[in-house]
């Protein structure tokens, strides 16, 4: 699917823009919102082809992908921090249970 390469794209920017900034980087909300729209921009410049005009419908799809991205990264964390307390709580019994 499309949308799919177009977040794979505006990841890779983005992770390589603007995440990976260091210590002393973009300190403001208002400059990472800035360098997530440039990314974007950037995204679609590369997939489109589209530097002074990107369809709305592209910028809603990718809205959407990554909201579904952000939940999925919570589920996966969520699901590793409860295997992480399982784990925890077994070897917490298995302490008690050693004379």
């Amino acid at each position: 699917m499309i949308y799919s390469k177009y977040l794979q794209s505006y990841n890779l920017f983005y992770n390589a823009e603007c995440a990976s900034m260091p210590h002393g980087g973009p300190i403001s909300s208002e400059e990472m919102q800035a360098m997530t729209l440039e990314a974007l921009l950037a995204t679609a410049g590369r997939e489109d082809d589209c530097f002074d005009a990107i369809p709305t419908s592209r910028i809603k799809n990718l809205i959407e992908a990554l909201i579904d991205q952000g939940i999925s990264q919570r589920i996966s964390s969520a699901d590793q921090a409860a295997d992480q307390a399982r784990e925890n709580l077994l070897q917490y019994y298995r302490s008690l249970k050693q004379p």
